[in-house]
């Protein structure tokens, strides 16, 4: 699992389809912005699926900033503003 700290408002692209924007940080939830899909709400430690081979999780968060846990197939990319790296098979 990578683990990606985002703030308000920041995003990270999973694959060529796939992007999930930081919308509201609120006590122990975040709202999730997912590209193509309806807006996600997520508790702290839990996680949803996106599509077959995504899954986040919320790790960590404060009030200006979540920790993204993020599993997906060992070949997709995550970009997060220019850093782009492998992330491990689920």
């Amino acid at each position: 699992m990578l683990i990606l700290a985002r703030m308000l408002g920041e995003s990270v692209c999973i694959g060529k389809h796939t992007k999930i924007t930081i919308l509201n940080i609120n006590v122990g939830r975040v709202e999730l912005g997912v590209s193509g899909s309806e807006d996600i709400i997520i508790n702290l430690h839990e996680s949803v699926s996106i599509g077959d081979s995504i899954k986040i999780s919320v790790e960590k968060l404060n009030k200006n900033q979540v920790k993204l846990g993020i599993k997906a197939p060992e070949s997709m990319k995550v970009d997060r503003e220019g850093a782009v790296g492998l992330i491990p098979r689920i």
